[in-house]
Order: structure tokens, then C-alpha cells, then sequence
């Protein structure tokens, strides 16, 4: 029996509603170290906006309701390192970014190349991470500092031990930025990651139907790998550039959970973006 989850929960459904958890997620042995640990200490300053500060005119992709983190307790594999979100410049002006924190200590936020300049339109690649040695769920404000404001975005991380959840599913980027480039550029590809990882009382099956929409095209054949019961599937993706102005696509795919008999459906997708000149 197949049962197919509505699009609209397929991003993030607890697993005792319909055993597959989609969400960002991060597996890895974090029960006998702490945040400060795991992390390390420069990683760890804490950032926040002053309220007398005027917030950026940035948005995040995606939308801040699905910046959900879940992290599994002493899980079978090594985790995604990070997950990258993007934060948009909606102003019809550049917009300068010098510093990315994160309040509380079990999440981390970066951005490379600060300070930047981000131009009308364009976008910032920050990167974040969940980690906790403790069961339960807690939220954070990564926090984006500039000249001229500072904004805040809510994150909320879940953590369970690795034997009380049935399997989840992560990947390494929620959008993933080409930048503006002249028409008909060779683009670098960039590479996405898809991580399976196990649990108990569920089979959560690797991902299928892998495809792009846009002006993107995968590049060969997705890779997939093995490694103490997790399953890595990396998929190289190109930017086409083939006409002038914005272009926003998505790659998206198929993920299954089967619990005593019955399979649960779900759909997962990483947002695309680039701009030709």
C-alpha cells in the first residue's frame, strides 16, 4: 500500500504522524561532546541585532518557516556538515553584509568572503548547523549585520537519539545561488547532497525521480554511496545561462518510507537561482 503525503506537509512531517522526516538534518556523535565541542569555540559568537537598528531589506530562501534543523544523538554516519539557505536582497540597492552570527550555542551561521556587497536582486549564501547532546527542541535568531541595519531569522533545531527515531532524510542545500553571469557563461556546477539516514521500526528508501526545472540540467548520473547504513547521493547541477535576466528553477525528488507494510511518499526540492547578464 503507497500513501502519498500532500505537498504541503512533505517538507517537514513528524515521523509519528507518517513516519518520514523531511526536514535539515545533521546525524553524528554528539552525545559525549557538547555544542562548544563539536563546534569550536570561534565558531561559537554570539550575534545579535540592537533594537535601535533598521533591519536589511533581506529575505531568506526559503521562506522562514521552513528553516526547521534536526539533529539525531550518536546516529549511525558521519552528518552534512551544513546546510545552505540564501538571504535575497529585495531593495533596488546594494546592500553591504560584515558579520553572520547565531544566538545561543547549538547552532552555528556563516557566510564566506564577508565583508560583501550584495547587489539589488542578489543573493547571500549562509550557511548553518544544528548540533545538541540533549533530546528536545529549541529555537535561535541567526542574525546579519551591516553598516546600515541588522535583520534576524528564526531557526528551530530538533534532537533525538538515534534509537528512538525511525530514519530521516537531509540535504546539504535548501536554495543554491549561480550568480550573474554573462550569456552562454560555462558555469561552475555546483553539487548537491542528499543524505539517508537510518533508525528503527522504518526502511526510509534513497532518493527517486531526481530532475530539475529551469534554465539547470544535471550534470551525468547521481552518485550514490554506502557507509554504516546511511546512503549519500550527490547530484552535480549547471546553470544553463542561455537568456538574459533572472532565472529561478528548482531540483527536486522522491523520497519513501515503508512501515510494516505500508510506504509513505514524500517530495523534497532545493530551490535554484542564477542570473545571466
Amino acid at each position: 500500500m503507497r500513501s502519498r503525503i500532500p505537498p504541503k506537509q512533505s517538507l517537514c512531517v513528524p515521523l509519528s504522524r507518517l513516519a518520514l522526516q523531511l526536514a535539515i538534518v545533521s546525524c553524528g556523535d554528539a552525545e559525549t561532546h557538547g555544542a562548544a565541542d563539536a563546534f569550536g569555540p570561534e565558531d561559537l559568537t554570539p550575534l545579535s541585532c540592537d533594537v535601535s537598528e533598521q533591519p536589511l531589506p533581506l529575505a531568506s530562501i526559503p521562506d522562514g518557516w521552513r528553516l526547521k534543523f534536526f539533529h539525531q544523538i550518536a546516529a549511525a554516519c558521519d552528518p552534512l556538515e551544513y546546510t545552505q539557505i540564501l538571504l535575497l536582497n529585495k531593495s533596488g540597492d546594494p546592500v553591504t553584509v560584515d558579520r553572520v552570527g547565531v544566538s545561543g550555542d547549538r547552532f552555528i551561521a556563516k557566510a564566506d568572503g564577508l565583508p560583501r556587497v550584495i547587489g539589488a536582486g542578489e543573493a547571500l549564501p549562509v550557511s548553518v548547523a544544528f548540533r545538541s547532546a540533549e533530546s528536545g527542541e529549541i529555537g535561535a535568531l541567526v542574525a546579519i549585520h551591516g553598516p546600515t541595519g541588522c535583520s534576524t531569522f528564526s531557526v528551530t533545531g530538533r534532537a533525538v537519539r538515534a534509537q528512538e527515531e525511525d530514519g530521516a532524510v537531509s540535504m546539504s542545500a535548501y536554495a543554491m545561488d549561480f550568480g550573474s553571469v554573462p550569456r552562454d557563461t560555462a558555469v561552475q556546477p555546483q553539487e548537491l547532497s542528499i543524505l539517508v539516514q537510518p533508525g528503527i521500526g522504518a526502511t526510509v528508501h534513497p532518493p527517486e525521480n531526481i530532475a530539475v526545472s529551469g534554465d539547470f540540467e544535471i550534470v551525468g548520473k547521481p552518485r550514490t554511496t554506502h557507509s554504516a547504513d546511511c546512503i549519500l547521493t550527490t547530484v552535480t547541477v549547471r546553470f544553463l545561462a542561455k537568456a538574459e535576466g533572472s532565472a529561478i528553477g528548482a531540483i527536486g525528488w522522491q523520497i519513501a518510507t515503508t512501515v510494516r507494510g505500508s510506504t509513505f511518499e514524500g517530495t523534497q526540492n532545493s530551490e535554484l537561482r542564477g542570473e545571466v547578464q
